[in-house]
């Protein structure tokens, strides 16, 4: 696995009926959408259309031969508009270390992914794809030490993890947790 594109071929650009996209709940790297953003991007496909394509593979399945890798968000607000298609890019085969490089990619993209929904998605990167936290910094850009802190999030009890990922305690306050759930 590289920085680059798979090497499972470059993908095709098409526009799909949606309800053949099949979402993976879990797979996802944010745990929860944040209503009013949901909103505003309903609104602006409804004015607009989707401008960035979703990211898909092709499977056997033939009433859903599409299974989403990146952008759940775009789905459940096109849907919300009454779209019927959205675009996407369409890889043939990609293996699990692919998507997981794929769908972290995008969301750490995104300026309102959560701490924690960040370790989650590292954690989930580095078991799909066997990587370790030297090889997955270099595949998203960041720091060995900014992953190993994010992960270290993930040991803290549930109702800890909540706050944070909700904003009412910072993360900065993180470290004391932790070393106070030790």
């Amino acid at each position: 696995m590289t920085s680059t594109t798979p090497a499972s071929a470059q993908p095709a650009h098409e526009h799909l009926p949606i309800e053949q996209v099949r979402v993976n709940e879990g797979a996802n790297a944010r745990s929860q959408m944040n209503p009013d953003k949901l909103d505003e991007m309903t609104a602006s496909i409804a004015a607009s259309g989707v401008l960035q394509p979703v990211i898909v593979q092709r499977t056997s399945d033939g009433e859903q031969p599409f299974v989403l890798i990146a952008g759940h968000r775009r789905i459940e607000a096109s849907k919300r508009a009454k779209q019927t298609t959205i675009p996407a890019l369409i890889y043939d085969a990609l293996n699990a270390a692919e998507q997981a490089q794929i769908a972290l990619v995008e969301n750490l993209q995104r300026e309102d992914l959560n701490a924690i929904d960040e370790a989650r998605g590292y954690q989930h990167a580095i078991e799909q794809a066997n990587l370790t936290q030297s090889k997955l910094a270099k595949l998203t850009g960041k720091s060995a030490s900014h992953i190993s802190q994010r992960l270290t999030l993930l040991k803290l009890p549930d109702e800890c993890q909540g706050y944070i990922a909700s904003g009412e305690i910072p993360l900065p306050a993180s470290k004391t947790l932790a070393q106070i759930a030790a």
